[in-house]
Formats: structure tokens, sequence, C-alpha cells
């Protein structure tokens, strides 16, 4: 299968999606550069036998993932089950084309000669076989999969730091849908930015990481050292905490619940263990009866709980890979997410 750059392709004028208007405009940019001339932007294709690549949204759903092409002598059809379906459809095109974004480019910068295909000469490239990339609807089993393509952006990165300045952001999201990421895993504060803002890249924007800590601050040690986790005999201040303390699991309800009212757009909140420390839980005589991972799910029912106070449509991830098994089953908002199938940025 070939895709000729040379042919006067015309793009019919795509929906009023801001998300898909970025994405054809990538589109546009890279045959641009490949055939070295201008395309036609028009409502139909200028002649009735003039090559046009045509866009085709099933849903309005942002959360619609799903995405097809189909590639012939005179015509490209790109599908998508929503906005950012469509999105990953046009840049898994991209890519079968030969173009690769191994770093982000901010809005306007010109594209380094890093992401095109090697030259075919003739304008001719070949394609590899068209991509299918089927989901169901949001809340379905594809969204609880390892298929289900995550960025986290980790809360101790520069790249947090980074996420005050717009530009900054804005390139970041864009380099996420380049690469078909379904969800941009933002740190809690920065929530009110990204949910708006995730819409305009076609991706689903989700909230938190590496972070159950945090729902304990650290400041209470020094008044109340039972509610954190004992190690070799002694309550320590670093990572996590102490689950089977009641006051420990009601201030974690109380902490989550100030978070999920403030992040209303959001519906899937990720809490896992702090990097580095997931084996790290407590050791006092009363914990010692549960496995990590029972600790751990102990304490994320009692966040589960309050999430379905507030909310019966939004759900919370956990980390356990395929062989942690534990006894203490989950609440029905809760689902596992396999450790190995994360990408974090940086």
């Amino acid at each position: 299968m070939t895709f000729d750059v040379s042919k006067n392709w015309s793009i019919p004028v795509p929906s009023n999606s801001p998300a898909v208007k970025n994405a054809v405009e990538d589109l546009k940019r890279c045959i641009k550069l490949l055939a070295d001339r201008e395309l036609d932007v028009s409502a139909v294709p200028q002649q009735e036998s003039a090559p046009v690549i045509i866009f085709n949204i099933n849903s309005g759903s942002l959360e619609g993932r799903g995405f097809s092409w189909k590639l012939g002598e005179n015509g490209l059809e790109i599908s998508g089950q929503g906005e950012g379906g469509l999105c990953k459809g046009i840049y898994d095109f991209l890519s079968a084309l030969g173009f690769k974004w191994p770093k982000p480019i901010a809005a306007g910068d010109s594209f380094d000669k890093e992401i095109l295909p090697p030259w075919h000469e003739g304008r001719i490239y070949s394609i590899a076989t068209p991509q299918v990339n089927k989901f169901s609807a949001f809340g379905g089993e594809g969204l609880f999969t390892g298929s289900y393509k995550r960025l986290v952006i980790s809360k101790k990165s520069k790249t947090t730091k980074a996420l005050g300045v717009p530009k900054i952001r804005a390139a970041l999201m864009h380099w996420a849908i380049r690469n078909c990421f379904d969800t941009l895993v933002f740190p809690f504060n920065y929530l009110e930015k990204a949910a708006e803002e995730c819409k305009l890249y076609g991706l689903v924007p989700e909230a938190g990481g590496w972070t159950i800590s945090s729902l304990l601050k650290r400041r209470l040690f020094f008044f109340n050292r039972e509610l954190f986790r004992m190690e070799g005999g002694k309550r320590q201040k670093k990572a996590h905490f102490c689950p089977t303390n009641p006051e420990t699991l009601a201030i974690l309800r109380s902490e989550s619940k100030k978070i999920f009212l403030s992040a209303k757009k959001i519906k899937v909140f990720h809490l896992w263990p702090e990097k580095g420390e997931e084996n790290s839980w407590c050791g006092c005589p009363t914990c010692r009866a549960f496995s990590q991972t029972d600790q751990y799910r102990m304490a994320v029912n009692a966040v589960g709980d309050a999430l379905m106070e507030l909310y019966q449509d939004r759900f919370i991830s956990i980390l356990e890979g395929p062989d942690e098994e534990g006894e203490i089953p989950l609440r029905p908002n809760i689902f596992r997410i396999n450790p190995q199938g994360l990408f974090s940025f940086p």
C-alpha cells in the first residue's frame, strides 16, 4: 500500500472541534513537508476525481478512543469513535507514513527534521497495514485495561513545575496526542487548568498518580504519630500511613473529598503508592496481620467510599501487578492498573 503525496490531495474542512482542527492542521503540515507545496482545504474536492481525505466522527464524546483508517487510490478515510479517537486515527496514519514525535514542540514552532520519515524518490511512501483500534465507551472494559494509554506527570519532576507555563503545558499536551496517548494524568494541583485544555488536543484529563501519601499531611506527624506507619518499632514520617487506624482512614476520606469536589470534570483518579516505597507499609501490631497489598486496599477502599458518597460515575485506580492478589475485595468504583503499562514524563 502506498500514499502518493505528489497528488493534489483535498482536505475538506473538518468539524468545529478544536482538537480535530489541531490534528488536521498537523496532517496538512506533514503532507506539505513531503509534497513541498500547499494543500487545498475546501468543503468539497475541486474536481470529482480529485483525491480527498475524509474525516468521520461516530459520536461527539471525547472519551471515545477507537479509530480506523482506510487508504485507497484516490481517497483516505479516517474515522474515530469520538473526537479523541479521530485525532488518534490521524496521528496513527502519520506514524504509518513514518513521522515521529520524539519531543514536545510548542505551537507555531517549525517541525524539526527528526520527525520526518526517510525521503522517498517520487514522493510515493509505503504504508503499513491500516490500524484499527477499538475501545468500548467510557466506563467500559477498554478504559480499565493496559490498552488505554496513559501519560503520567510525575509530581516531583521538573515538568510539574513547568506546567505553570501555558506554552509548555500546551506543547506537552500536543506531544501526548501526537504519540497517540489517550489520557494525561496531572498532579492534583493542576486540575483546574488541565481539564479544559486537554479537550483542545483530544485528551482525557485524569488526576493523581503516585500521590496516596499526600492525603495525610506530613506535618501531622508532630501532633499524632499514631496516624503514621511503623517500621522497626518506630513510627515513620516518610511514605504512607497506618491504614488500620480509624482516625487515619477518616482523614483520608475527608481530604480526598476536598479533591473530588474541586475536580468535578475529572472521572478517574489515580491513588498509587509512592515511587520506590511500594512495599513501605505499616508494621504495627494490628497492621502486621495484613499483607502490604491489603493494607493498600484498606486505604483506597476508604477513599472509594468517600467518592461514592459524592458521585456514582467516577472511578479510582490502584497499582497492582498481575501477581498481586489481596484478600480484601475492592469497592465497585475501584479498578486495578498494571504498573508495567504506564508511561511517565519525564
